[in-house]
């Protein structure tokens, strides 16, 4: 019977891990289907063989649609279900390290420090060529690094390290990067660049690129395997530094070393696509109601959750008042607070 008990769950996870592939790979399809002008499921399979396969171009689809498919909306959709994975990984991540149920990647002051950065370059970058230079991604990639940097400072300077302490520094640094962001924003010389700040914070995968897809999968694949090895510290470090140091694990270490790896892949994530809320703080919650709260078994469930939500976000971020597009952040808001609402709710029955 022993073996029967260990089997169950593992099924368990197996089917649960094959429904959400399925559900995902639909996902992107419609995601590429859906836009401005819809395209057929004709033309967009012909499409995707054209690209993958290398195929003839049938007579029946267009090379605009080809083009729309294979240089627009597929880098779109495969963006959308990086940055997903990347958050959903890096929220339970974040919720375990710091044993608190309302943990989110950006908790760590990484959104707003991206945020002055990008705002500096959109704002700024006219009247100064170094900005200008720079680029809005980089912009705010070193934004979130200087905010990264800032609340390392701040958790260390009172001495050892602790979730706390943390959690403290971080709302610290969120609200004086927030702060700087709305200075800039009101010091835009046209609504233009206003506009665009506010768009940007709001999160969008509009201007998703094979660059942005490279560079964000190859961050989101080596953090998700980094943490799938240590797995295992997590787990310790959720119960508790005492717990995990009478198990052999040196809480400060490991801690500091994963808040980097989730830092640098949030960082980059934010840079590419702006900030996407919620997903970091729901995802989690979600994959533990469904399978429970072991981390290592919980990566995998949260990076397919993760990616599911924001390409079925960002399809209908198309679709609610086309041919113009609701920033992502927005819908993702909207639907995720009465998403964590009900698992608040229900909190008790998966612990």
């Amino acid at each position: 019977m022993k073996v029967d008990f260990m089997i169950i769950p593992t099924i368990h996870r197996i089917v649960l891990i094959s429904a959400l592939l399925i559900l995902l790979l639909f996902s992107i399809i419609l995601a590429i289907m859906i836009g401005a002008t819809d395209i057929s499921i004709s033309d967009t399979l012909d499409g995707l063989r054209i690209y993958f396969f290398g195929e003839t171009k049938p007579f029946s689809i267009s090379t605009v649609d080809i083009e729309i498919i294979n240089e627009i909306r597929l880098p779109r959709a495969l963006l959308g279900t990086i940055v997903g994975a990347g958050l959903g990984i890096s929220g339970l991540t974040i919720q375990s390290l710091l044993r608190n149920p309302l943990g989110d990647p950006y908790i760590l002051g990484i959104s707003s420090g991206a945020s002055t950065g990008a705002a500096l370059v959109i704002v700024l970058g006219g009247s100064s060529e170094l900005l200008s230079t720079l680029g809005v991604t980089v912009g705010a990639f070193l934004g979130a690094l200087a905010a990264i940097v800032a609340v390392g400072l701040l958790a260390i300077s009172g001495g050892r390290t602790t979730p706390t302490r943390i959690i403290f520094a971080g709302m610290a640094v969120t609200y004086f990067f927030s702060a700087i962001t709305s200075l800039i924003t009101l010091m835009a010389k046209n609504a233009a660049g206003t506009k665009s700040v506010m768009f940007w914070t709001l999160g969008s995968l509009g201007s998703a690129s094979w660059k942005d897809v490279s560079t964000a999968g190859t961050v989101v694949l080596l953090a998700f395997i980094l943490l799938l090895l240590l797995g295992r510290r997590i787990d310790l470090l959720e119960l508790g530094d005492d717990t995990a140091r009478s198990l052999g694990t040196n809480p400060s270490f490991y801690r500091n070393f994963l808040i980097i790896i989730v830092a640098f892949t949030v960082a980059t994530l934010v840079s590419l696509t702006g900030s996407i809320g919620f997903i970091g703080l729901v995802i989690p919650h979600l994959a533990k109601y469904l399978v429970g709260s072991v981390a290592r078994v919980n990566l995998p469930i949260c990076a397919l959750l993760g990616a599911l939500l924001v390409v079925i976000a960002d399809t209908f971020t198309r679709m609610i008042i086309r041919p113009a597009e609701l920033p992502i952040g927005i819908l993702t808001a909207l639907v995720g607070t009465p998403m964590l609402m009900s698992l608040v709710k229900n909190r008790n029955e998966y612990q």
